[in-house]
């Protein structure tokens, strides 16, 4: 089997940040502001999105669906986060996040709404393999304050070609969240699994 020139690429890239140091990923991947929130009433978190998470959100989760009376299909998932509240963090941060959160945000116990795109190849036409899910998910730490390992539920609504409908789903996550599988089920259309890469 030939692996080609841009899977080699993509290959040397991902590992190359998932053996960044855990200490030393987070502020890689985003810019702190300028405001100092060393002050006591300071409650902002001081962080805004950088050029390297950007690179980073642009990189698939890859995918596996299962489509009832339909063969088995691979594909490619990306999310957005479009707003999160963390209920499980230090009480004097703003617990409301915008497309960006910290690892301890997120995974210390938090509810967001995403919005998650998935490239299914099943159909010659690209307009017509895209499936889009928007919903509800919440992140529940299960050690050392959901950093080591942590897990999710969540709902959502997906249209895939005209096709709607609930969809049910549960994950687990790891290493700060960067890795995870995720697992979603919709009575009446597919089962799916992915193995998320999450860049906060």
């Amino acid at each position: 089997m030939r692996i080609s020139k841009c899977s080699v690429k993509f290959i040397v890239i991902l590992i190359s940040i998932l053996t960044i140091p855990y200490d030393v990923l987070p502020a890689m991947l985003v810019e702190k502001d300028s405001t100092d929130i060393s002050s006591p009433a300071e409650t902002q978190p001081g962080i805004r999105p950088g050029y390297l998470w950007v690179l980073t959100q642009l990189l698939p989760s890859p995918s596996w669906t299962h489509f009832k009376n339909q063969k088995s299909q691979w594909g490619m998932n990306w999310q957005v986060t479009p707003l999160l509240y963390g209920f499980g963090m230090n009480k004097r941060m703003n617990p409301w996040r915008t497309l960006i959160a910290e690892p301890m945000t997120r995974y210390n116990g938090s509810l967001e709404i995403y919005f998650s795109p998935e490239y299914l190849p099943q159909t010659k036409q690209f307009d017509t393999s895209w499936l889009f899910r928007g919903g509800l998910r919440a992140y529940l730490p299960l050690y050392r304050y959901g950093e080591y390992l942590s897990a999710s539920l969540g709902t959502s609504y997906y249209n895939y070609n005209g096709k709607t409908g609930m969809t049910y789903e549960a994950g687990v996550y790891m290493f700060f969240g960067i890795i995870g599988l995720q697992t979603a089920y919709s009575p009446d259309t597919s089962w799916s699994l992915t193995l998320r890469f999450r860049y906060f």
